[in-house]
């Protein structure tokens, strides 16, 4: 299970411009994917994702209306939508939202029996429209419950995990359709890594070599993540289980990378009177051959001197090995912005 290769797949947005999310990704998944029409050739525009493209960390998941991850998702939305009560809960929620924000789908994210039923259904109650580039208009809302399906059918089917960086929400459309183990991992994952926060200027392709070279404690730590996930409930609504994620973050994942901090200080501490001590039993050894033997006293503190070392260092490295989020310390070190 720790050594399969470990794909994220980005929703509701095709192209991503958020820099911090593709690089703290880039530290805990081995790819990152973005749901992509086949008619779109060229998805990635902003900077940051064409970065994480030409170094190989995100690639497309395309979809066309004939997938079978699409219309298996349009037949559930459809099913729900025309329920009449989950249809007025979705309108009476569109309605109290004060400031109306619109989420663009492209139509081949759609079975188009699919989005003419779920139109036909709502047509009275709410705005559905046509954009240009071969898009439709939907309330945000509706259109990010529907992205939020076809990203968890989609995960389900290639063995993947969702990813987002929006607000976490679950209703009545998408709910019972949340693979909450995945979700639960990834959201971890993110909190986690987001304590490092990373600088800016730090290349992507710097932390994806960091990441190949890490690759033990990176394991490590995503067996650590996941043992965290199974202490939250799969039964919470959502403010409870946001309350969980902070609740693990400052008890358990901060503390982590205080303790690793505290167990270094304190052999370097101790390194420094095992010095001393080798220094003293030198002393005292040439003391007793009357100085006779000088240089092998000398020599064997030096030699003890640096086996003490090796074995100081070797045994901080140790400590960040085996903890087990010793990986989010070591980037933390490695990546973090200077306050």
């Amino acid at each position: 299970m720790g050594s399969k290769k470990e794909i994220a797949l980005y929703y509701p947005y095709i192209d991503i411009d958020d820099g911090g999310l593709i690089k703290t990704a880039a530290l805990y998944w081995d790819e990152l994917q973005t749901i992509v029409p086949e008619s779109v050739l060229c998805p990635y525009e902003s900077p940051i994702s064409r970065e994480a493209t030409d170094s190989g960390f995100l690639k497309p998941r395309k979809v066309n209306p004939e997938d079978e991850s699409v219309k298996k998702t349009g037949d559930e939305f459809c099913a729900d939508i025309e329920q009449d009560n989950i249809k007025q809960n979705v309108i009476t929620g569109i309605r109290k939202v004060k400031r109306k924000r619109f989420s663009r789908i492209h139509f081949e994210k759609w079975a188009p029996d699919s989005l003419f039923k779920v139109w036909q259904a709502i047509k009275n109650d709410i705005p559905l429209s046509p954009d240009i580039d071969d898009y439709v208009i939907f309330p945000e809302p509706l259109g990010n419950a529907y992205m939020s399906r076809l990203a968890s059918v989609i995960a389900q089917k290639d063995k993947t995990t969702p990813l987002t960086n929006l607000p976490a929400f679950q209703d009545i459309l998408i709910d019972r359709f949340i693979n909450y183990e995945e979700e639960t991992q990834a959201e971890l994952a993110k909190l986690s890594l987001q304590t490092v926060r990373i600088n800016r200027k730090v290349p992507l392709i710097n932390i994806l070599h960091f990441r190949d070279n890490h690759r033990k404690e990176l394991l490590s730590f995503r067996r650590a993540i996941r043992k965290l996930s199974r202490q939250i409930g799969t039964g919470l609504n959502t403010a409870k289980r946001q309350q969980k994620f902070q609740e693990i973050i400052k008890d358990e994942v901060l503390p982590s990378r205080q303790e690793i901090e505290a167990k270094l200080s304190e052999r370097d501490i101790a390194f420094g009177f095992s010095a001393l001590d080798i220094t003293q039993a030198t002393l005292m050894g040439a003391i007793a051959s009357q100085w006779e033997n000088l240089l092998a006293g000398v020599g064997g503190g030096l030699i003890s001197l640096t086996i003490s070392l090796v074995r100081s260092l070797w045994e901080d490295r140790n400590i960040i090995k085996g903890h087990p989020l010793g990986y989010l310390y070591r980037a933390h070190k490695k990546f973090g912005a200077k306050k």
